[in-house]
């Protein structure tokens, strides 16, 4: 069993929106590694972000 662990961050001001998402933190978190099924792991901690700018004319 492993836990799963994601962060997510996002704000809105206006007309522009952003957001961060850190996702499968649990192996930062512990020194084991763990696997889905045998021989497939559990995916590494990756970063998305994205932003959205409304422009008006």
């Amino acid at each position: 069993w492993q836990p799963l662990v994601d962060a997510f961050f996002a704000f809105k001001v206006k007309k522009f929106r952003f957001f961060l998402r850190v996702e499968n933190l649990a192996p930062l978190l512990t020194t084991r590694y763990y696997y889905l099924a045998a021989g497939y792991p559990i995916a590494q901690t990756g970063v998305r972000f994205g932003l959205s700018w409304q422009f008006v004319d």
